[in-house]
């Protein structure tokens, strides 16, 4: 039965796909650069349920923003999601976009970019807690010191490997060493 209504939400996102506003959506986010999409979240002006087409070239110009944890109004997040974010910190959607193009790149499905439910980082530690039906992710989110150490370990994932074919090292997970995970 799960098998059949996720089918169900994946048609209803492809149909969706070939609606007039969604395209106009999708052809300002694929012309979008790194510096207008962040003035446009710290205007609150971006609006589109997805993120931008970047690709890897753009992480060095994303990991110039991703240590900046300002509040911003609005981030997209995945339709499937069970848990809507009312608070979203700059740095870490930042993470999460430069996480989606470790995880997806090159996009598919629009879709299916999303590399978890939520740009939100939360310790494992919220997996592990017998309450875990009882007690929000959010409980288990990084404070900005956290989340600083997160985005060391994306700058220092890219220091590292960039140099080498992005195939090659989409693999490796910066945050393999942390007790972080992407809810």
């Amino acid at each position: 039965m799960k098998k059949y209504i996720i089918y169900v939400f994946v048609f209803i996102g492809l149909f969706s796909g070939s609606c007039n506003k969604d395209s106009m959506d999708n052809a300002v986010e694929e012309n979008i650069k790194v510096e207008q999409f962040i003035l446009s979240l710290k205007q609150g002006t971006y609006t589109s349920g997805f993120l931008p087409d970047f690709t890897p070239d753009d992480i060095p110009a994303l990991l110039e923003h991703a240590n900046d944890y300002s509040k911003i109004v609005y981030f997209p997040s995945s339709d499937i999601s069970s848990y809507a974010l009312n608070e979203f910190k700059l740095g870490e959607c930042i993470l999460w976009n430069i996480e989606s193009l470790r995880n997806n790149y090159p996009y598919v499905n629009r879709y299916l970019q999303f590399p978890s439910s939520n740009p939100m980082l939360i310790h494992k530690d919220y997996l592990n807690d017998s309450k875990v039906n009882s007690v929000a992710p959010v409980d288990y989110r990084l404070d900005n010191t956290q989340l600083d150490v997160a985005y060391k370990a994306y700058k220092n994932w890219w220091a590292k490997n960039s140099k080498n074919e992005f195939d090659k090292i989409k693999s490796i997970n910066p945050l393999k060493d942390l007790d972080f995970l992407w809810y």
